[in-house]
């Protein structure tokens, strides 16, 4: 996390505008997963008594703060439910488009430990969603949809003049 970025929370912090440093964080997540993002927005979250939320950011920060155990653990009840596919798309701030082997340690070895790592890197590939080549194969088909519909639409106007005209003829 850029050194900015923290002084602008930090300031706003101080002024008592928690709810703007968590804009200002939630704002900053359209890049790429950054753990200490991660629990900068997690630490928010927590002073905002959200914590469920908060859980999630911290519990994929990798930070094992104790003052985080309890917003982990909430997090946790509901992440055990899930099924893998969903579990992975659960986990907050961008990380399900991380390559598993670039996750914080500590993150990795609860999962490890949980017996869900194997599980959570099959449905992995197929979660990554915004690579570059399948925005290409999602556009392309969302283009050759919309233009056979296109084409339909024109083909039965033009059968529609022509039995017209034909019917009208005699």
């Amino acid at each position: 996390m850029k050194q900015d970025l923290r002084d602008r929370v930090a300031d706003e912090i101080a002024n008592g505008r928690v709810w703007r440093a968590k804009e200002i964080l939630r704002g900053s997540f359209s890049g790429d997963f950054d753990p200490d993002r991660c629990e900068a927005y997690g630490q928010v979250l927590l002073q905002m008594n959200d914590l469920k939320e908060a859980g999630g950011y911290l519990f994929v920060s990798g930070a094992r703060k104790p003052e985080y155990q309890a917003a982990i653990a909430i997090f946790m009840e509901k992440f055990v439910t899930l099924k893998a596919k969903n579990r992975l798309l659960s986990l907050p701030g961008r990380i399900h488009r991380v390559n598993i082997d670039d996750w914080p340690t500590h993150l990795v070895d609860d999962l490890v430990q949980l017996g869900w790592l194997n599980e959570l890197r099959k449905y992995q590939n197929d979660l990554i969603i915004d690579s570059p080549n399948r925005i290409w194969v999602r556009r392309l088909a969302e283009m050759g949809c919309a233009t056979l519909f296109i084409i339909i639409i024109v083909l039965a106007v033009v059968g529609l003049f022509t039995a017209l005209r034909t019917l009208y003829s005699f």
